[in-house]
């Protein structure tokens, strides 16, 4: 299953994950891509970038289903604000159980 273009902030959209959750649940996926964007340009520091990412990859989590990643253009449209870049928030993304961990890439 894959997810698009979620483009949230630290306040994630309640329907969004309401949405992701009776998917999953519909479907039971063995695997799942979030592809980029997942964030938007809202976030104003590193802890509302990793509330985010922490929002968009919890339904996953809970439910023990692999899951990765992809970025797409928007997901470091706050990097002037929050420092996060997208090989901070892979690094980041890579301390969950269920990330299928690909090799991490430097800055």
């Amino acid at each position: 299953m894959q997810f698009n273009d979620t483009q949230d902030d630290e306040l994630t959209d309640r329907r969004t994950i309401d949405l992701m959750d009776h998917m999953l649940d519909a479907e039971k996926p063995d695997f799942v891509v979030i592809n980029g964007d997942v964030i938007n340009g809202g976030c104003d520091s590193e802890l509302e970038v990793k509330q985010d990412l922490n929002h968009v990859v919890r339904p996953m989590e809970t439910r023990q289903i692999p899951w990765a990643v992809t970025f797409g253009n928007h997901d470091e449209d706050s990097v002037q604000r929050t420092g996060m870049t997208e090989a901070k928030m892979l690094r980041f993304l890579q301390s969950y159980r269920y990330n299928m961990k690909p090799i991490p890439f430097r800055d």
